[in-house]
């Protein structure tokens, strides 16, 4: 399921951001999940072409509801995707712009990144945010950590992000401390839900727009022009 991602402590860090208005009038929201690996895997379907496979299906799922999360349907989506390192029936680097009034959102995913970028970059009115690095707990996971772990979601403060603003008539320059993520959030609203104790975080139309942005910007990417958005 690729909204666990809206628990990741970069991103709750960055909506928090964009709703307090600590930058302005946002003009400009930039978020990159890339990766390096030059070489095929074995038994890797997502690289062997079909239904779903491919990044942008992946990695682009996430990066997408987030997106829709923060600014709500675009009306337009203008893409560029391609398979750069020429194995493989699939995808593997991608860039979608979504366009809304005032405001340009870029999402970009890539495995031939050796020397990795900014997380997320955001623009506005009154500063900028800037974040490197990757929300801690799937590493975590792979190494055998659990949600139960004390420190689980946490991020050290080289990781922080930094934010250039106007506060209060005050320049901001510094660092901002990453909010603890939580996967099990996720997965406990879904079993709270289930036995009728809570209302779903994530509704199924929300997933249902994620696979129409995707459609839309395969359809950007072969017609090589911006396509209108539309259910």
């Amino acid at each position: 399921m690729h909204h666990n991602r809206r628990w990741d402590g970069d991103f709750q860090t960055v909506r928090k951001l964009v709703e307090s208005k600590v930058l302005g009038r946002l003009v400009e929201y930039e978020s990159h999940f890339d990766r390096f690996r030059n070489h095929p895997r074995p038994g890797a379907w997502r690289e062997e072409g079909g239904d779903g496979a491919g990044m942008l299906f992946d990695l682009g799922s996430h990066l997408i509801d987030q997106a829709l999360v923060l600014f709500g349907l675009p009306h337009m989506v203008t893409a560029d995707i391609r398979n750069q390192r020429g194995f493989g029936n699939s995808d593997d680097n991608f860039e979608v712009v979504l366009h809304y009034d005032g405001l340009k959102v870029t999402l970009k995913s890539g495995m031939l990144v050796r020397e990795l970028g900014p997380r997320f970059v955001l623009h506005g009115t009154e500063g900028s945010f800037v974040k490197f690095g990757l929300d801690p707990q799937e590493e975590a996971l792979k190494t055998g950590h659990g949600p139960s772990d004390a420190g689980w979601g946490e991020e050290p403060r080289e990781s922080w992000g930094k934010l250039t603003t106007q506060l209060a008539g005050l320049h901001f320059d510094g660092q901002i401390e990453t909010l603890r993520g939580c996967y099990k959030d996720f997965y406990q609203n879904i079993a709270d839900s289930i036995v009728g104790h809570a209302e779903l975080s994530v509704k199924p139309e929300e997933a249902l727009n994620t696979i129409r942005i995707i459609e839309l910007a395969n359809q950007s990417s072969d017609q090589k022009r911006s396509v209108p958005f539309s259910l």
